[in-house]
């Protein structure tokens, strides 16, 4: 299984997003909310690339976990 490295920050609000998936990001205001949100977002974005026949990336083409890593503003908010 492949694992997808999130990143989570704090400005305001969480924001999530992925190096590993470009144009996918999320944010909310609690810390669960945006793991969900991002999640979700993922799922649209898949959805799209597949409308726009785009390219999946191989990371995306079977299993993969999402892995959150908070940012230093995260975990002190």
């Amino acid at each position: 299984m492949q694992k997808i490295k999130v990143q989570i920050g704090w400005l305001d609000n969480y924001g999530a997003g992925s190096d590993e998936v470009p144009g996918c990001v999320a944010t909310h205001k609690t810390l669960e909310g945006v793991k969900k949100a991002y999640a979700e977002s993922l799922g649209w974005h898949l959805e799209a690339m597949l409308a726009d026949v785009d390219e999946i990336p191989e990371l995306l083409q079977g299993d993969y976990e999402l892995e959150f890593e908070l940012n230093t503003q995260a975990i002190l908010h």
